[in-house]
């Protein structure tokens, strides 16, 4: 029966072969003293860490793992490995994932898949790759562990996560950005430190090519910030516009004072209407929005045209209505809290009824 012999400090043993594949390696370290933060030691570091550098496979739950494998296999060998660590249940994978947090309440999606394929300088393949694109809300944090586009060789990364950053507009678009780039030019060489790779005519070649996609992403991020920006803004609109017709609704006002507000509403009315015309916006995001506008301006109509004997003030003598319209008015101006100075009048409201 073949054997295996494990050499320690103390003797040399041999264990059977019974169970084990005909090729393997194997290394065991026993009697490490772990130290304080060491994260060497630690399981759930250790998983992360090669779950982004190590030649894994995608969680099978991971919509978008196949169709990069699929994009892949024609031009590199993968070699993925079945890796379990002590500590942690289960193979450890690629940590994609179809969901993913972008802020303690906020997630974003995987919504599309581009493939990516480099020509070389001299002709044929010198890169393969690809991009997955999401809602591009914000960075990706580094818990993520997927964040920024990397390189990789024999499906091992190189460097870290902010390798490519200096080739983005805007280095900090790098952080909004999930991809990776296969290199398969041999003359495409890592430093000797593999955190980078040794500079040559192929690897320029490389970052030039790669150049109109880390371009397109910097489009993607702005495009998703304005669109963000149009979002709360309309937003703001509304929630003030809503705010100033309660007042009105209120019936407390002078004609004048009333006009005021009123005027108030239809500018930010019009601001909303202005932002559902924004190019940024998704056709389904218009459509959301344009019905909210239209409500307001329906509501800011019936308000206005309301019979003015039905206000609380109506039944009061004309100087003592003065009084008090004159009183209401000077606390909504002097109020920084609308909504506060609202809930305050009409309590008055209740004790002069």
């Amino acid at each position: 029966m073949a054997t295996k012999n494990f050499v320690t400090t103390r003797a040399l043993r041999r264990a059977s072969l019974e169970g084990y594949p005909e090729r393997f390696f194997e290394v065991e370290l026993r009697g490490i003293t772990r130290h304080r933060h060491d994260r060497l030691l630690s399981a759930p570091a250790i998983a992360e860490y090669l779950g982004q550098v190590a030649p894994l496979p995608f969680d099978s739950g991971f919509s978008f793992g196949a169709e990069i494998s699929a994009t892949l296999d024609p031009h590199i060998l993968l070699g993925n490995l079945h890796l379990a660590i002590s500590g942690i249940e289960g193979p450890i994978t690629r940590p994609h994932r179809d969901r993913f947090a972008v802020g303690d309440e906020t997630y974003d999606a995987f919504t599309a898949l581009e493939p990516i394929e480099v020509p070389g300088v001299d002709g044929g393949v010198a890169a393969v790759g690809w991009l997955l694109h999401h809602g591009y809300t914000g960075a990706i944090p580094m818990q993520a562990g997927v964040k920024g586009l990397r390189f990789r060789v024999g499906n091992i990364q190189v460097g870290e996560a902010n390798l490519l950053e200096e080739l983005f507009p805007e280095p900090r678009f790098n952080a909004w950005a999930v991809g990776e780039i296969h290199i398969l030019d041999r003359r495409i060489v890592p430093n000797g430190r593999r955190d980078h790779f040794q500079p040559n005519v192929h690897f320029n070649n490389v970052l030039n090519h790669l150049a109109p996609s880390v371009r397109d992403i910097a489009r993607r991020c702005r495009t998703s910030s304005v669109r963000r920006k149009w979002l709360r803004e309309f937003e703001l609109h509304h929630t003030s516009a809503r705010d100033r017709l309660a007042i009105l609704d209120q019936g407390t006002l002078s004609p004048k004072d009333r006009e005021q507000v009123a005027g108030t509403v239809r500018r930010d009315l019009a601001l909303m209407i202005k932002i559902t015309g924004m190019e940024e916006l998704a056709p389904d995001e218009v459509t959301k929005l344009k019905p909210v506008a239209a409500t307001l301006a329906q509501d800011l109509e019936m308000t206005l045209g309301a019979n003015a004997s039905a206000v609380p003030l109506a039944r009061l003598p004309p100087a003592k209505r003065k009084m008090y319209e004159h009183l209401f008015a000077l606390i909504y101006e002097c109020s920084a809290n609308q909504p506060a100075a609202k809930s305050l009048i009409d309590r008055i409201l209740l004790k002069i009824g």
